[in-house]
């Protein structure tokens, strides 16, 4: 229904510092192109996709790109979905906006905003990414309202409690009581070397909760958190 996956998009006060950090992560550049009037620069790495945006916005944010979004919009308002926002007519970048039970926002866009890179890579300094876990206090509400839009969600116990998407869409959530805040979540099968080699890179880490989980965290310039699971 939404289409396809395009990014995660992050609000930067200092996008040129976002494109530094990301890139000493080991994540490439895109091409972007010229949709959006305020800087905008993508940086990825296999699965991931992090639009960096400099102006002020829901953040982070997942955002889909197909064809035909004034359908979509009728598709969602006869679901009983609202739109948070909604721009369609033949002479403007038609796009929608509307926001899940967990809070999380997701945009609709009907052409794409970069050039995928050519070969992102599959590893970075933290490992593969797996998804944005977002934090949720009714998961069987968040599984409802994404199962009424063509997604099956599934909830498992590794590496803590949460709720997954089966496809489609790197997403999962988590209890609050895990974590407060989203987190991009990556694997790494050693922890300790990656814990070194970011150091080495002069990228500032600190060690998980007490439960372990997760290993290692890095706070974004744009205030977000990264994770390092084992």
């Amino acid at each position: 229904m939404l289409g396809s996956f395009l990014e995660i998009a992050l609000s930067t006060p200092d996008i040129r510092a976002s494109y530094e950090y990301y890139a000493a992560l080991g994540l490439e550049p895109a091409t972007a192109g010229d949709i959006w009037s305020h800087p905008y620069g993508v940086m990825a790495a296999r699965g991931l996709a992090l639009g960096l945006h400099g102006r002020e916005q829901p953040s982070p944010a997942v955002v889909c790109v197909r064809e035909n979004v004034a359908l979509l919009a009728r598709e969602l308002q006869a679901q009983g979905v609202t739109l948070t926002h909604c721009r369609l007519g033949s002479d403007v970048f038609n796009e929608l906006a509307f926001a899940d039970p967990a809070g999380l926002v997701v945009r609709v866009l009907e052409a794409r905003s970069y050039s995928p890179a050519p070969a992102p890579p599959a590893r970075t300094l933290l490992g593969r990414f797996q998804s944005l876990s977002l934090p949720a206090r009714d998961l069987a509400a968040v599984a409802e309202f994404w199962r009424g839009l063509g997604y099956a969600a599934t909830e498992v116990d590794e590496p803590w409690r949460q709720l997954r998407l089966d496809r489609g869409l790197p997403l999962a959530w988590h209890g609050p009581r895990w974590y407060a805040e989203p987190l991009l979540l990556f694997r790494h099968d050693k922890p300790a070397a990656a814990q070194t080699a970011l150091a080495a890179a002069g990228i500032e880490v600190t060690t998980g909760p007490a439960n372990g989980l997760p290993r290692l965290l890095l706070e974004t310039p744009e205030y977000h958190w990264l994770a390092v699971l084992s």
